[in-house]
């Protein structure tokens, strides 16, 4: 019996994929609360599918607030040892995607585990049968142990537009339990695009598929401004996840 968790849903005037989570989410909603930062109140949404779980409206937040906000409930006002964060265009493929990652995560002792669109074949590096580690991750699909939270806390609420939180958030992570991947990769489970998907993909800000040249700059500039200047350079040597 794995001990329980809690899947903390992000939307903002998305409930066509909305409600396609939900639906797929149906076996887990019990464990499910809903932050909604639009407007316009999703309970409609909830109320047509008869979708039986918690929900917050927290008016026009940045994501990064509504992220905090379930890491806060899950610390102060649940028992649970586990929680995912998803946002509302991901589609759950098989219920048993939340024990995988458990399952994983408990066998490799990784507190942190970062759901990949690109499936294991385009994996930049595979440490194990179980976890691949892969250059980019949207954030969108975000495994943490209770444990990973209460030592790294929060994400940096500095950081208001998409994918820039979880970015630093993971690599925060990594330092606090001293592993060491190159800065911007991500474990993952293996074969995970066999258990969740995206609705659709996102065509702005994708950092799975943007420049070589960008990505060289953002990087420096993202380390620069963070202070980081000890992380090691990007080499395939240094992407195994490997104790300092």
């Amino acid at each position: 019996m794995f001990p329980e968790f809690m899947v903390g849903v992000v939307t903002k005037d998305r409930y066509d994929t909305l409600s396609v989570l939900l639906k797929s989410l149906r076996e887990h909603l019990s464990s499910c609360i809903v932050v909604d930062a639009s407007d316009n109140l999703g309970l409609d949404t909830l109320r047509k599918f008869n979708f039986h779980c918690g929900f917050y409206n927290v008016l026009n937040k940045p994501v990064v607030f509504n992220k905090n906000l379930l890491m806060r409930f899950f610390l102060e006002n649940s028992d649970r040892d586990y929680l995912f964060i998803v946002e509302d265009d991901i589609k759950i493929l098989d219920p048993d995607v939340f024990y995988e990652y458990i399952r994983v995560s408990k066998k490799h002792g990784i507190p942190h585990l970062v759901f990949s669109e690109k499936g294991d074949k385009d994996c930049t590096y595979k440490l194990n049968e179980d976890v691949d580690v892969h250059e980019h991750a949207q954030g969108a699909f975000n495994f943490y142990t209770r444990e990973c939270l209460e030592r790294t806390g929060m994400m940096d609420e500095r950081f208001c537009h998409n994918c820039w939180e979880h970015l630093e958030h993971t690599a925060r992570i990594h330092r606090e339990f001293g592993y060491r991947p190159a800065f911007w990769h991500f474990p993952d489970v293996a074969a995970s695009f066999e258990l969740l998907k995206y609705q659709r993909m996102q065509q702005n800000n994708n950092l799975g598929k943007t420049n070589d040249e960008w990505l060289k700059k953002d990087r420096l500039l993202f380390m620069q401004l963070m202070g980081w200047d000890d992380f090691p350079p990007l080499s395939k040597k240094m992407l195994a996840i490997e104790k300092s």
